[in-house]
Formats: C-alpha cells, structure tokens, sequence
C-alpha cells in the first residue's frame, strides 16, 4: 500500500481529494491530512509517507516552502493548486504532476497510478541492489584476522591452519 498525505487548506478540496483516492485509487491510503505548511511538515515527519498530495498557497507560506523542509525528500508530489503559473516551478521541485483546481478525478487518479507505479519501480530498484551487494558478499573468500597491533585480510583459501594464542 502506498501512504499518502493530503496537505490542503481548503476544507472541502482536502475533503474530495481524500474521497477520489478511497474510491478511485484502493491502493492507497491517506494517513494524513493536514491544512498549512507547519501541519503538514509535522505530520511528514509523523507518518513518513510515499506521496504527498500538496497545494501551492497557505496561510503560513507555500507548498514549496514545505518540499524545503527535507534536504532530500523521500516521498514523491503531486501538487494540487488553482494557480496555473506555478506548474513549472512545481515540477522544478520533481514533481509527478501539477493538477489545476477544480479537481477533476481521473486525472488525480492517474497521476497517483503514476506515482505508484513509480514509487514500487523504485522499490524493486533497491531490492535488486541489496539482492546484488548480498551475492557479493556471499562470494567474499576472505576473513578478517586481527592481532593485537594488526587487523589483516585473508583469502580463505590461502589458509591450512588457524590457531588462537
């Protein structure tokens, strides 16, 4: 399952996104909503979730503003704003997709599908890299032997005999 939060500070936009996704988008599911800048930050770093559903202006500062908060966000963000000139500033910040209010509800619905098909890309990306460095080291013939000045590195087949003192 994908975790979402919806960071809107319009009541009945938080309200309908919330909805579009339980009935369009099963394999999500919003953990959090969260209606300003600092609400949304806090429930982040919370709930730590896969997508970020975000508008552009709120009271207390800026959908952007927020993404600034992480140094390297590790979730993916589809903004949701009724402000057309900041599409391209919106996907600057890497962005899935910029979605213009009123919302239409496939569109949100395959801009999340493309989210979650991005993020489990990922995923499988990570698991592929930890599958590989674990054959590596299950490949590794050597052992480290430490002395009480010295740690060495040996091939284990260079080895006949071990003995501890």
């Amino acid at each position: 399952m994908i975790r979402a939060i919806i960071v809107d500070d319009e009541p009945f936009s938080n309200e309908l996104i919330r909805k579009t996704v339980e009935v369009y988008c099963p394999n999500v599911t919003v953990v959090a909503t969260a209606d300003s800048v600092k609400t949304g930050v806090a429930a982040i770093n919370e709930h730590e979730p896969d997508l970020v559903l975000l508008d552009i202006k709120m009271p207390d500062g800026s959908g952007f503003d927020l993404i600034k908060h992480f140094n390297k966000p590790d979730f993916k963000v589809i903004f949701i704003s009724g402000y057309m000139e900041y599409a391209i500033k919106g996907y600057k910040f890497g962005a899935i997709d910029y979605l213009i209010k009123p919302i239409d509800k496939e569109a949100l619905a395959l801009a999340i599908n493309r989210a979650d098909d991005l993020i489990r890309y990922e995923e499988k990306l990570k698991f592929k890299a930890i599958e590989e460095n674990l054959k590596t080291l299950n490949k590794t013939d050597k052992i480290l032997l430490k002395t009480s000045d010295q740690v060495h590195l040996i091939n284990t087949g260079d080895i006949i005999r071990i003995e501890a003192d």
